[in-house]
């Protein structure tokens, strides 16, 4: 005890327990408090902190998601059937009807299967045959009052789509005409350009390769 009556810091032997006492029990408490106190602060001050850092993660995290979103849809987009697939076959169904209406004598449909478009041109044997749909319709008109017997097919059609309005296509050909006093026989490859316009797929070229004549023995 001191002079003036209080307890000395000690230590106090309480059967096996050491008990402190005294002033300095009271300053180590408020300074335990003191230290709590700061350390609450601290944790005020560092969780908007971390707040924020989540949003900014978040966000990151989104627009991560959304490029890759934009991504697959374009890449959906590119491989997902369209004008690629209908220009096939309508090209298809265009060469396939040019050759079922010669063989028919169809004059009015083979002259509907050509484009009347800058461009045009029709070869045949190495030569620019027919330079525009109003040449070669007038050699079709040449051949309405020939009777003549006309075999016309195709095969193996190709078609490679070159835009949403243009194709290029290639298929054998086998053609031989009779008639009186006249024969024409050619087989080879049929190849060309065909375009879209306002009511359907067009020629607007095309070119007949010959295959060599067969030599004798």
């Amino acid at each position: 005890m001191t002079a003036n009556g209080e307890f000395e810091p000690s230590q106090v032997q309480q059967g096996e327990r050491k008990v402190l006492s005294g002033p300095a029990v009271g300053n180590n408490v408020a300074i335990r408090a003191k230290v709590a106190h700061i350390g609450l602060s601290q944790l005020e001050r560092i969780a908007p902190g971390r707040k924020r850092l989540s949003c900014t993660l978040e966000a990151a995290m989104i627009r991560q998601l959304l490029i890759a979103i934009a991504v697959l849809c374009a890449s959906a987009c590119a491989q997902a059937p369209g004008d690629g697939d209908e220009g096939r076959r309508a090209v298809t169904e265009l060469v396939q009807r040019w050759s079922d209406a010669g063989e028919a004598q169809d004059w009015d449909a083979v002259a509907n299967t050509y484009a009347d478009a800058d461009g045009f041109v029709w070869i045949e044997q190495g030569e620019a045959r027919y330079a525009s749909r109003a040449a070669i319709v007038e050699g079709l008109n040449q051949a309405r009052g020939m009777s003549a017997s006309i075999r016309n097919d195709v095969s193996d059609i190709v078609v490679t789509p070159l835009g949403d309005n243009a194709a290029a296509f290639r298929a054998h050909y086998v053609l031989s005409v009779s008639a009186e006093g006249f024969s024409y026989a050619s087989e080879g490859m049929l190849s060309g350009v065909a375009i879209k316009q306002e009511d359907g797929w067009r020629f607007l070229q095309g070119s007949f390769s010959e295959q060599p004549a067969a030599e004798g023995p």
